[in-house]
C-alpha cells in the first residue's frame, strides 16, 4: 500500500471523520445544523499515526492488525479538493481501534466549528473500503438536534487528504 490513509481509508475524518460544518456552501451558519442538511469539505490532514495495542508507532509499511489504533487530525475547508475556501473553518479529530484484520473498527470522532461539535461516539465502521462511511451519533450547540447521519470520506489521490460529505439527520 502506498500510504497509511490508503490502508485505513478515512475523515476523518472527516467524522473525518472528517471536516466540519459551520458554513454550508450555500445558506451559511443559520441552515448548517438543520436535519437533512448536506455539508461538503476538503479535509487537509495535519497529523496521523497508527500505533499497536501497546502504543508503539507502526511504520508506514506495516499491515494493521486487531488492536491497532489510528489517530488523525485535519483542517477542513468548505468545498471540495478541486474548489474550496482559501481558509479552513473547521477541524476534526478521529480515533479508531481496529477490531479485526479486515478493517472493522470502533471509532470516536469530533468535528469542531465555532463553539459547536458533530460527533460519533463508539461507532462501528470498516476502514479498508473506498469511500469510508462513519455514522454520526449527535451534536452540540448549533448541531444539538443532530441524532444521526453519516460522514463519507473519499481519499484525494495518494495523499492523506480527502473530500468529505456530511449528511445530518
Amino acid at each position: 500500500m502506498t500510504n497509511r490513509r490508503s490502508r485505513l481509508v478515512l475523515s476523518a475524518a472527516a467524522l473525518g471523520l472528517p471536516v466540519v460544518m459551520g458554513l454550508a456552501l450555500a445558506g451559511g451558519p443559520s441552515t448548517a445544523g438543520a436535519a437533512g442538511s448536506t455539508l461538503r469539505f476538503f479535509s487537509k490532514n495535519t497529523s496521523q499515526t497508527i500505533t499497536d495495542a501497546s502504543g508503539t508507532p507502526l511504520p508506514a509499511s506495516a499491515t494493521p492488525a486487531a488492536g491497532d489504533v489510528l489517530e488523525s487530525s485535519d483542517l477542513d475547508y468548505v468545498g471540495t479538493h478541486s474548489h474550496h475556501a482559501k481558509s479552513w473553518t473547521a477541524s476534526d479529530h478521529l480515533v479508531c481501534s481496529l477490531t479485526d484484520a479486515t478493517g472493522d473498527a470502533t471509532c470516536f470522532g469530533e468535528f469542531a466549528v465555532g463553539g459547536s461539535l458533530i460527533y460519533a461516539d463508539g461507532v462501528s465502521t470498516n476502514l479498508f473500503g473506498t469511500g469510508t462511511s462513519v455514522p454520526l451519533s449527535g451534536g452540540t450547540g448549533a448541531y444539538q438536534s443532530v441524532t444521526g447521519g453519516s460522514v463519507v470520506s473519499k481519499e484525494v489521490g495518494k495523499s492523506n487528504n480527502s473530500d468529505v460529505t456530511i449528511t445530518l439527520q
